[in-house]
């Protein structure tokens, strides 16, 4: 993890700790109303409230990760959640991204994919905001990679930096590093790789 993620990783950690400490932890005591988070103030870069992410920067963050694990036993060929996907990518990423899955049959986790009927999707997707210019931005994303079959369901608890880049097209994803524990298929998983034994439900 290069320096950069380690300091926004210690950022989210600190608001956190901060967060704790002001909430009261003996039920007697007064409740202070809630804190209205202003974005003018000295300092504030960040909320992990999902609600003051503006609109824009929440949809492409939104939209990206929804599309990047959206295969589905219906799609007309292997790389359709690639197709699904580039639009909220910029450019260079979008060149990285088909140079590396854009080409191929999908092998045996296409076939997988199309003999169990199984269908990929984001749920309970939850976004922190850990840094914020008018330039460039930076997201933690923590959800669930969700693969529903005939024979049932998996889950697979999911956790991604994701960065973004204001450009005249508007805020595009540049690229995203995975935090999540367990194995690492790839450098960056794609929902076409094959998964260990105990991500599906027999």
């Amino acid at each position: 993890m290069n320096k950069r993620l380690a300091i926004i990783l210690s950022g989210l950690l600190a608001a956190a700790l901060a967060v704790w400490l002001l909430v009261p932890k003996d039920q007697n005591q007064v409740t202070a109303s809630p804190r209205v988070w202003d974005a003018q103030e000295e300092g504030a870069s960040a909320t992990p409230e999902i609600e003051q992410i503006p609109v824009q920067l929440r949809t492409a963050v939104t939209r990206f990760a929804e599309a990047y694990y959206s295969s589905s036993y219906d799609d007309d060929h292997p790389t359709v959640w690639l197709d699904r996907t580039l639009p909220w990518c910029t450019d260079a990423y979008g060149k990285e991204l088909r140079s590396l899955y854009g080409s191929g049959d999908g092998g045996s986790a296409w076939a997988e994919i199309k003999n169990k009927h199984l269908v990929t999707s984001v749920q309970a997707l939850e976004i922190s905001e850990a840094y914020r210019s008018s330039k460039a931005a930076t997201y933690l994303l923590t959800f669930e990679h969700v693969t529903e079959s005939d024979a049932g369901d998996g889950y697979r608890p999911i956790q991604k930096i994701v960065e973004l880049e204001n450009t005249r097209k508007g805020w595009l994803v540049k690229g995203w590093t995975d935090l999540s524990d367990g194995p690492t298929f790839t450098d960056q998983i794609a929902p076409t790789d094959s998964p260990d034994q105990e991500y599906f439900v027999d």
